[in-house]
């Protein structure tokens, strides 16, 4: 009851305010102009776990995020991108039945759900844009598995360790987006996410932190090439962010919370094609 009353409050202080006061308000808090944006993805991955004996049938995926975009010029035919948003994810071993994997392969289902942040730099073409981008979200998971009845004990722990609650975890992607137009455009990328069997604060947040600040750092050094060399600007941002987004993915992979001693994740590596719509 107490949750039904919360929702219905948030549900009524979202209606007495117009989408023209929301966009004031989000554009005012994060010092821009924004304006709302929705995403449709479709996807194919592969699911992996360094300790995992047995072998994970391949899913597909689709994807639905909502939130707020700001597509600006930066400088000469330099353009920069910032979204903000929530996502839901459905992936599934199902989805592909037709074109998925060996026989006693174990199938995997998730429903991911989180928020994000997707940022780049790219080139205006008359009226169009190319966009080179680098995405980070933070998700909770729910993982289920079937066709497990031939597992070891030890690939059925793995599973167990996963399964029965939504699970934390964080994703990396890097990829390429073209504006048709200013409010429409195309996408594709490829997604690392890993998926935290135990979620352990003080240790994720040691390991977060040095994410943020390497990232962060990578960041401020590839904007100022970009100031200096427009035209190399944006690929020497997409390489240098998203080279080290990967030396992290593969790290985390074999460690959740590296450097940190920990125990290894599910990992989740996807290629995902999308189209958006900003209004």
């Amino acid at each position: 009851m107490k949750k039904l009353t919360i929702i219905i409050s948030l549900l009524f202080v979202m209606s007495i305010y117009s989408q023209s006061d929301w966009e004031d308000y989000v554009s005012k808090a994060w010092g821009g102009k924004f304006e709302p944006f929705m995403e449709f993805n479709a996807g194919y991955g592969s699911v992996s776990h360094k300790k995992f004996n047995g072998t994970f049938a391949d899913v597909g995926s689709v994807e639905l995020k909502l939130g707020f975009t700001e597509l600006k010029k930066y400088k000469k035919y330099i353009q920069a991108l910032d979204e903000r948003y929530l996502f839901g994810t459905y992936s599934s071993s199902d989805l592909i039945k037709s074109i998925s994997s060996e026989e006693n392969s174990v199938k995997s289902e998730f429903w991911r759900f989180g928020m994000g942040n997707r940022l780049g730099y790219g080139y205006e073409i008359g009226n169009s844009s190319l966009i080179l981008y680098n995405q980070l979200q933070l998700a909770i998971t729910k993982p289920k598995f079937s066709d497990t009845a031939s597992l070891a004990q030890e690939d059925m722990y793995i599973l167990n360790r996963l399964t029965g609650d939504y699970r934390m975890g964080t994703t990396f992607e890097g990829g390429v987006m073209f504006y048709i137009a200013k409010s429409v455009s195309i996408n594709g990328g490829l997604e690392g996410a890993v998926v935290y069997p135990r979620y352990l604060f003080m240790k994720w947040m040691g390991s977060f932190a040095l994410q943020a600040i390497s990232l962060g750092i990578v960041s401020y050094f590839s904007e100022a090439i970009i100031n200096s060399s427009p035209f190399l600007g944006p690929i020497m941002y997409f390489a240098l962010k998203n080279g080290i987004a990967a030396a992290w993915y593969f790290a985390l992979k074999d460690q959740m919370y590296w450097p940190v001693e920990s125990e290894a994740p599910m990992a989740i590596a996807t290629f995902r094609l999308g189209a958006s719509l900003t209004f």
